[in-house]
Parts: C-alpha cells; structure tokens; sequence
C-alpha cells in the first residue's frame, strides 16, 4: 500500500478500523536524504509511561517489529548488542543523535540515549501518543537513520 493509500485509509478507514503507517512515508524535510531503496517498513507504536521516563531514556520497540522491519537493513558490522549511534529525525529534518540497541540485560530493544530525552520534550509526547517510526539508510554516508512521527501527522499532510 502507498503512502497515500495508507494515508486515505487512516482519514477515512477501511472497514476495519486498523492504521497502517504509509509503506515509504514522504517526508518533505528530508528530501534528498533518503536512500529508498534501504528503508524498512514502518511500524506503529503507542508511548507508555516506560517510554517516556527520564530513568529509562528510550523508546522500547516492539521485538517482532524490529525483528521484521529493522534487523534485515543492519550491515554485517553493525552489532546491536553493542548499539549503533544513529540520527532520529522528526517529519521536518530535525536531528537527534540516538543509539539502536539490544539490552541485553532485559532483552528488549530500545531507540534511546540522551536525544530521545531531547526529542521527547521538544516534541510534547505524552503517554498514549501513536508514533509511527521507520529507519532508512542515508544516501550519502550510509549510516543508519530513523524517522518518529506522530502518527496523527499523516491526517493533517
């Protein structure tokens, strides 16, 4: 399904009453940057108080996502049990430095460090907020990257 698809579905639903994030959502601040052809799946994911606590600076994703959209774009050097600095961008091409990884400890996987605290409050997210996320390579260096958008982001673009 196309973004647009994806897009008319939310506003407007499909029977079913299920959001399904846009395959390759556009992002009109990251225009350029995007390496489309190495880009996962987006997925959904709704913050909890785990989420959004200063003690535990990270987005917990959930593992069938990760182990579905995100691990088959990791590189053979890139080992997630010792994380992977990556930039989070918001829908208009801010950044935030962030590290991928395994913790190992509760076996859970995070998007987190310091610029989730950051991005967390300068993007007001609040405990049941629908984020949707997806993680690219980027066209020049190849690094990885992710992008967090408010899901209701989609109804007003």
């Amino acid at each position: 399904m196309d973004w647009e698809t994806a897009l008319d579905v939310f506003v407007h639903g499909d029977g079913d009453g299920e959001y399904e994030p846009p395959a390759i959502p556009k992002v009109e601040g990251l225009t350029g940057i995007i390496e489309h052809s190495i880009c996962s799946k987006p997925f959904e994911k709704q913050l909890t108080k785990s989420d959004l606590s200063l003690s535990q600076r990270g987005l917990l994703l959930c593992k069938s996502d990760v182990e579905e959209c995100l691990l088959p774009l990791l590189n053979d050097d890139e080992d997630i049990r010792e994380g992977i600095p990556v930039i989070t961008y918001t829908m208009d091409g801010k950044k935030y430095r962030m590290v991928f990884q395994l913790r190992i400890s509760r076996n859970f996987y995070v998007l987190g460090d310091d610029g989730w605290i950051q991005f967390q409050r300068e993007n007001d997210l609040e405990v049941e907020d629908s984020v949707t996320i997806w993680m690219f390579r980027h066209v020049r260096t190849k690094n990885l990257c992710f992008v967090i958008a408010r899901s209701a982001y989609f109804i007003r673009n």
